[in-house]
């Protein structure tokens, strides 16, 4: 009898702590991101999350003083597990159908993107003096899946996609006439180039290989998006007013400029 009623105990004390557990868990807000977005956002050697957005934003949470939890997975799949409530938000830019199911915060980063083009494309010409998604109709572009911003503004075009942003770059730089351009970040195709040449995945000549688009091609907005029934949902004004601060008193600056220059 004893035995029994201490295995009931045991039990009981169990499911009572993997509550408790579950309950404190639940408390952290948690934002769920990209895994391959170097140096902005990316899991460092000892597997933890780094990068510029991670700076900036767990200053705005230590300001508002919120827990935050941060997870990072493949892009695709980040977005299905936000999207499947797994997640209360990610860092990204505010599609229309993102924003059916996610609440925007004032942009946090602006970038501006251009096109990139391989220098042995024989299109190469015609291509970086594109202004918009029109001029590359017939060509073949590159992305990644999960770039929102190219389902939705390069949905008319010939896109591949590849399965992360680093596949996508390697295959521009790799296979020179199999595709015409990308559209990115300037300063993240370039460090990137140099951390896989670093790495052994490019060799040295490849970092002058691919050029430049002549015009912007795009001013893309990235804001914190959370989902409309989280239960952080409502602290969108207070991490408004921290990010504000932040530009004010100088500390978002550097933090920004630590990687962009």
């Amino acid at each position: 009898m004893f035995n029994r009623l201490s295995f009931r105990i045991c039990i009981f004390l169990f499911m009572m702590s993997g509550a408790i557990g579950k309950s404190q868990a639940s408390e952290n807000f948690v934002w769920l991101d990209d895994s391959d977005y170097e140096p902005f956002i990316y899991n460092g050697e000892d597997n933890r999350p780094k990068g510029l957005f991670i700076e900036v934003i767990s200053e705005v949470f230590n300001r508002i003083d919120k827990p935050l939890t941060i997870e990072l997975y493949p892009w695709k799949r980040t977005q299905s597990l936000v999207k499947s409530k797994k997640g209360d938000a990610m860092l990204t830019i505010a599609t229309p159908e993102r924003l059916s199911y996610l609440s925007a915060s004032d942009p946090v980063f602006t970038f501006t993107w251009r096109l990139f083009a391989n220098k042995k494309n024989p299109n190469k010409n015609i291509l970086l003096k594109a202004r918009t998604a029109a001029d590359l109709r017939g060509y073949r572009i590159l992305s990644y899946l999960g770039n929102g911003w190219a389902e939705e503004n390069l949905k008319n075009l010939k896109v591949t996609y590849a399965p992360k942003f680093t596949q996508a770059l390697i295959m521009l730089i790799q296979r020179d006439t199999s595709f015409d351009g990308m559209i990115e970040h300037d300063f993240i195709l370039k460090y990137n180039i140099n951390r896989l040449i670093k790495e052994g995945k490019l060799n040295q000549e490849h970092s002058e290989i691919l050029e430049e688009g002549t015009y912007p091609f795009d001013e893309v907005e990235f804001r914190f998006l959370i989902r409309k029934d989280s239960s952080y949902a409502d602290i969108l004004p207070a991490f408004n007013a921290a990010l504000s601060e932040m530009r004010e008193d100088g500390t978002y600056h550097r933090i920004y400029n630590k990687y962009l220059q």
